[in-house]
């Protein structure tokens, strides 16, 4: 039951999340990235051994369409869920670049398969 009560907490957070992205129109690339460290800050409160840093240089702020957004957005998800349920790591890095293009870097420390 209590597994069953995580999930469902899970699953509405990461609805409001969806939302969050949808609703904004004209989202700017460091609006999205704050929004996903207060994510990543708010999902690792129970994983104290793991520490993230982020690292941003943006030069061109631009507006990211919901679609584009969303997908990063959730390839930022998947990313972390993976890093602390199957990658054993203490330490994350998210590299975000913007000049004429849009770069994103994720790595963790973690046991390679």
């Amino acid at each position: 039951m209590e597994q069953l009560k995580e999930d469902a907490q899970q699953i509405l957070g990461s609805l409001r999340e969806t939302i969050w992205v949808l609703k904004n129109e004209n989202l700017s690339l460091t609006d999205f990235f704050d929004g996903y460290k207060q994510y990543a800050a708010k999902l690792l409160r129970n994983n104290n051994d793991i520490s993230i840093e982020f690292n941003e240089t943006i030069e061109n702020n631009r507006i990211l369409s919901p679609t584009i957004a969303l997908h990063l957005y959730r390839i930022l998800q998947e990313c972390l869920q993976n890093t602390i349920k199957h990658a054993d790591a203490d330490k994350i890095e998210i590299v975000l670049t913007s000049t004429n293009k849009i770069s994103l870097l994720y790595s963790d420390n973690g046991k390679r398969i």
